[in-house]
């Protein structure tokens, strides 16, 4: 009887890891879309130059996205590269936000008419339109991506433990 327990709360374990997988892949879509939207569609005169690093973050989350679907109906042998997606990812985000966080106020001092004439309106729009829209991303880039990348690890951790037990078994 023990076995079986064993294999129902299993199932149940991976019916919910399923769901989050799921939800993580709807969300990593959606959100790599509006990245890209907002990265394309350059509001307040932010150039191409100034927000490639949506545009890239974008794509990642979309491959990782979509990956995620993938994965759920091959489960085996995607586990592993789930993983190393999500690691990416998560280098990825980092090293770029970071890097875009340090060049704000000189892209923003660019837009708003260089080094000397400085209009302060348009300074402030800007700095308040793109730090909301980094506070977002930091946000995401701390809980989301790194909650994806435990439930990979945690999932490429259960089968691996049932190839094991099926190795055992046969």
């Amino acid at each position: 009887g023990h076995s079986h327990h064993k294999t129902f709360t299993t199932r149940i374990g991976n019916a919910i890891l399923s769901l989050i997988f799921l939800g993580l892949s709807f969300f990593f879509m959606a959100y790599g879309i509006v990245q890209i939207c907002v990265g394309a569609a350059a509001p307040y005169g932010i150039t191409s130059r100034n927000a490639w690093v949506f545009i890239v973050n974008g794509l990642f989350c979309l491959v990782v996205g979509s990956h995620g679907f993938f994965l759920l109906f091959h489960k085996r042998s995607s586990a592993f590269t789930h993983c190393m997606l999500n690691i990416i990812l998560i280098v990825q985000a980092f090293v770029l936000f970071t890097i875009y966080s340090a060049l704000l106020n000189r892209n923003i001092r660019e837009i708003c008419g260089g080094e000397f004439y400085n209009n302060p309106y348009c300074h402030h729009d800007r700095e308040v339109y793109l730090g909301i829209a980094l506070a977002i991303f930091w946000v995401i880039n701390i809980t989301v991506i790194p909650f994806s990348l435990i439930c990979s690890i945690i999932h490429l951790r259960s089968v691996n433990r049932n190839k094991n037990q099926e190795s055992i078994e046969n």
